[in-house]
């Protein structure tokens, strides 16, 4: 459809939606790690590298408040964004 707004239960494609997730989940991981100081491991975890190629494409890190097809980007304190989110309601 164009864009990056997949919820992570996404029927027409479930493998895409539970990447997704897993992207969301590595992302709120990292978040806590760099806040406490600690440092993530392993093949799966987030990096800056990958957040920002993902934040190029234009990737929503959550989905919340659904309303039809209108949905409201929650961000975090710290991590910059910049996206622009279509307020139509036509998806």
């Amino acid at each position: 459809h164009g864009n990056c707004l997949v919820p992570s239960r996404y029927q027409p494609n479930p493998e895409l939606g539970v990447w997704v997730g897993t992207q969301r989940t590595q992302y709120r991981l990292y978040l806590k790690a760099r806040e406490s100081g600690q440092q993530l491991t392993g093949a799966t975890a987030m990096n800056e590298q990958r957040i920002q190629q993902l934040e190029e494409l234009g990737f929503l890190w959550a989905l919340r408040g659904q309303e039809g097809s209108r949905k409201e980007l929650v961000t975090y304190p710290g991590i910059p964004y910049n996206i622009d989110v279509s307020t139509s309601e036509q998806d």
